[in-house]
C-alpha cells in the first residue's frame, strides 16, 4: 500500500495556497513506486517533489512489490491557487459627486485560480459580513465616521470611501476601494 503526504499552506475548500511538496511511502518494502500526472507517463518516484504551479493536478500513483505484484493505481487532486483575486470598485459608475447618500457599487473581481467567491465591506470601522460576490450592491454611504474623523469642518463638499474585500474559494483576499464627494 502506498500512502501520500502533502506538505504545504492549506486554504480553505480543500486549497493549497502554497507549493506543494508530495511525499510517497509503502508499508513494505517495494521494488519501486512510480507516479504520473497524466496517468499515461509514468515515472519513477525516489525522493519527495514539489507542485509549484497553480491550477489542479491530478496525481496518479502505484508501487509494484519485489514479486511484481501491481497495487492499484491511486488518484490524489492537488488544487493550488497562490494568488488572491484582483478587483475593483466603482462608486455611481466612477462619478466624481453624489447628491445622494444612496449609491450604486459596481464590483469586478476575477481569480484564475480558485474562483471569486465572497465579499465584505467596511461599514463604520468594522467588517460586514462575508456575502456572496455580486457584481452590483445598493450601498448607503456612511457620513458620520467622517465626521468623528473631522469634526469642526464647515464644508458641505466631503469626500467619502467605500472599501471592499474580495476573497476567492481558497481564502486569499484583496482590498480596493473608490472615492466619492
Amino acid at each position: 500500500t502506498t500512502n501520500i503526504t502533502l506538505i504545504g499552506a492549506t486554504g480553505l475548500n480543500g486549497w493549497f495556497t502554497s507549493d506543494v511538496k508530495v511525499n510517497m511511502s509503502t508499508n513494505v518494502p517495494v521494488e519501486k513506486t512510480e507516479y504520473s500526472l497524466d496517468n499515461v507517463t509514468w515515472f519513477d518516484y525516489t525522493d519527495p517533489f514539489v507542485l509549484t504551479s497553480e491550477g489542479y493536478y491530478h496525481l496518479y500513483y502505484r508501487s509494484i512489490d519485489k514479486a511484481g505484484n501491481i497495487e492499484p493505481v491511486k488518484e490524489e487532486i492537488i488544487k493550488i491557487d497562490k494568488t488572491p483575486p484582483s478587483g475593483f470598485i466603482q462608486i455611481n459608475e466612477g462619478a466624481l459627486y453624489t447628491d445622494s447618500r444612496k449609491v450604486t457599487l459596481t464590483l469586478n473581481a476575477s481569480d484564475t485560480g480558485s474562483g471569486v467567491s465572497q465579499m465584505r465591506f467596511i461599514k463604520y470601522g468594522d467588517l460586514t459580513p462575508w456575502e456572496p460576490y455580486s457584481t452590483q450592491k445598493i450601498w448607503n454611504l456612511s457620513l458620520a465616521e467622517y465626521v468623528e474623523f473631522h469634526s469642526g469642518m464647515q464644508s458641505q463638499n466631503v469626500t467619502v470611501a467605500v472599501y471592499v474585500q474580495f476573497m476567492d474559494n481558497a481564502g486569499l483576499i484583496s482590498n480596493a476601494s473608490d472615492t466619492i464627494i
